[in-house]
């Protein structure tokens, strides 16, 4: 069930963040096929990124690329891959929530797993976040499942030291925060003495094969979760992002609607029911929610972290408020049916509010993939053996473009001057050594860079989003370009929020308005 849904997230789940491909795809496509754009994170200056996270994920591209020279094969496949690995690791999470908290909870927390918009959203994202989510996963299947007894405890705490310190050097620092109250009892249980040991052995072979790989690509010796935790300790982050405190309340609403209430109420019925083990299990989600709300630079996939723990929260809440209403509220000849038909009430509502929300996204703002998809085959189709560079272009949907996997071999990416005011990636140098070069035009401070667009008289092709009332430039209206394809996408400002937040048959159709999301190419070309 896992691997079915995260196999419909693979071929429809749009890229909802710039970062996924300008500071993941675009490098892998650089690894891959030698070219690509460098964020100033890969920056040999900053190095705030490792490519050991990238070296992973390309080696399902290159395993591709001896079966197929389309790239876009290659992005799927990787794509796939990054499912598969999630719905392994929901497996083994699922299975330790049933042998610690008893069938009917993990039945609950799987329905609202598979079903729940922000993991169908996480569990194909190309992100240190979802990386941190899939292996916390692992990690806390097997603390739910570590045995009172000696026997077998060693192997399973040894999985959650593995699982735990991969998630933290491999994907994203950050995450030890996550992980403090496993941590936290591993060393109560397991021995302060054998918790240090086994990390320690962890932590070197991680940090020596990060260490390895950067240095081919940086040539110069670093260790890059570090240089990223440093520059998070100054006020380098508040440049991008910032939001107030209820953002996440309000964004993990939209993906996971009421599971978030009952999560919010769980702790005080842990308290007063004096379940501390509960409450240690559960505690992750409220330490990352409460540390991240605190913080001013806000993001979406910052909360893929604690997703599935969200789920459980939610799955013991609801058993618990069931137990309390059977016991405490009904009569005795009407308890055990009316509790069971409640909690499915409430179970089949969340599923159908989580679907809804899915398809809403998929359905509204789906048109990106599909254009560059149609894109990247015309080209082939056309100019299959052109030698000139092949020039395609945006403008304000820069943060849009799914990668250069989506542009044949003989295209490029170019930008076009927006509104937008801040710096955009720039091309890698030559491989492999573009990727140790220092690039000209870099900074960390979000200044805008000049050099970075191209007048439009030299685009080949542009796409761009076509809005009723916009300020930039509608190049449709240029007579040097001719629209060849266009996609459907939801135009929010003239949308109401339900209908465009929910799918709704009949109702969201008929209250959203869509702007066409289009492929020009120029007539002389």
């Amino acid at each position: 069930m896992f691997a079915f849904a995260n196999f419909i997230s693979t071929l429809l789940n749009p890229i909802a963040d710039c970062d996924e491909t300008f500071n993941y795809w675009e490098p892998t496509h650089y690894v891959l096929y030698g070219t690509g754009l460098q964020t100033w994170e890969y920056s040999p200056v900053y190095a705030l990124r490792s490519y050991l996270y990238i070296v992973l994920h390309a080696f399902f591209g290159g395993v591709t690329n001896l079966f197929t020279t389309n790239k876009l094969h290659a992005f799927y496949v990787i794509r796939m891959a990054l499912g598969i690995f999630c719905a392994l690791s929901e497996t083994i999470f699922i299975k330790g929530v049933h042998e610690r908290f008893g069938r009917r909870i993990s039945m609950t927390c799987f329905l609202f797993m598979v079903t729940g918009a922000g993991i169908f959203n996480s569990s194909t994202s190309y992100l240190p976040s979802a990386f941190v989510m899939n292996c916390l996963m692992v990690a806390y299947g097997s603390w739910f499942t570590i045995p009172t007894t000696n026997n077998g405890k060693k192997l399973k705490y040894g999985v959650c030291i593995l699982a735990s310190a991969t998630a933290g050097i491999v994907g994203w620092p950050f995450c030890v925060i996550a992980v403090l109250p496993l941590a936290l009892d591993t060393l109560y249980h397991y021995g302060i003495f054998n918790s240090i040991y086994d990390s320690v052995r962890v932590v070197i072979v991680l940090v020596l094969a990060t260490v390895y790989i950067d240095n081919y690509y940086y040539k110069t010796l670093l260790f890059a979760p570090l240089q990223l935790v440093l520059y998070n300790k100054g006020s380098g982050s508040e440049l991008y992002g910032v939001e107030p405190w209820h953002f996440y309340l309000k964004n993990l609403f939209l993906n996971f609607n009421f599971v978030v209430l009952l999560a919010v109420v769980l702790p005080l019925l842990l308290i007063s029911a004096r379940m501390w083990r509960y409450l240690l299990y559960v505690s992750p989600f409220y330490l990352w929610l409460g540390f991240y709300s605190l913080i001013p630079h806000k993001e979406e996939r910052f909360m893929y972290v604690v997703y599935p723990t969200l789920t459980l929260c939610a799955g013991i809440c609801l058993e618990l408020l069931c137990q309390i209403i059977n016991t405490q509220v009904l009569s005795q000849n009407r308890r055990s049916g009316a509790v069971n038909v409640l909690q499915c009430v409430v179970v089949a509502a969340v599923c159908m509010l989580s679907l809804s929300r899915s398809l809403s996204m998929i359905v509204n703002y789906g048109a990106p993939l599909d254009v560059y998809g149609k894109l990247s085959e015309h080209i082939q189709n056309n100019h299959p053996n052109t030698n000139k560079p092949i020039n395609v272009c945006v403008g304000k949907e820069w943060y849009r473009f799914p990668s250069h996997f989506f542009l044949p071999s003989n295209s490029r990416l170019n930008f076009l001057k927006s509104s937008f005011s801040g710096l955009l990636p720039k091309p890698y140098g030559p491989y492999p050594i573009g990727s140790s070069m220092i690039p000209t035009t870099m900074n960390d401070q979000n200044i805008e860079e000049m050099d970075r667009y191209v007048p439009v008289d030299t685009c080949d092709y542009i796409v761009d989003l076509d809005l009723e009332n916009q300020k930039e430039d509608k190049y449709i209206d240029d007579d040097g370009f001719t629209l060849i394809y266009s996609a459907p996408f939801l135009d929010a400002e003239r949308s109401p929020t339900l209908s465009r937040a929910f799918y709704i048959p009949f109702y969201s159709p008929k209250k959203n308005t869509f702007a066409e999301y289009h492929l020009l190419k120029k007539n002389k070309f």
